[in-house]
């Protein structure tokens, strides 16, 4: 229809295609939320929290090269400051700085 903005558009496609879904299946699917929206049933997938070095899914040598990074770069003194950079828990953190200092770097 001449005026109607691509959204309004789209809106109204949608609404068709939903009522068409609605009568052959009794179910109104996702049709109800705005475009854009996700409905409030559907939540994110966040990974689980890792619990091991190995969880994180990098090779050791890696990970204490990005923690010497954060400490000498970033002028990083604190382990809660190297966890929050590295984005990985604090007990972690605390097993890569105990590693570093075996190795004496």
């Amino acid at each position: 229809m001449a005026g109607e903005t691509v959204r309004q558009v789209l809106e109204r496609q949608t609404e068709g295609e939903n009522a068409q879904q609605e009568q052959v299946t009794g179910d109104r699917g996702l049709g109800s939320a705005p475009i854009g929206f996700a409905p409030a049933s559907i939540k994110p997938r966040v990974p689980p929290q890792p619990s091991t070095l190995e969880d994180l899914g990098l090779e050791t040598n890696m990970l204490i090269g990005l923690l010497m990074k954060a400490l000498y770069r970033l002028g990083h003194e604190q382990s809660s400051e190297m966890s929050e950079t590295l984005r990985i828990p604090m007990a972690l953190t605390n097993q890569l700085v105990e590693m570093a200092i075996e190795l004496k770097l």
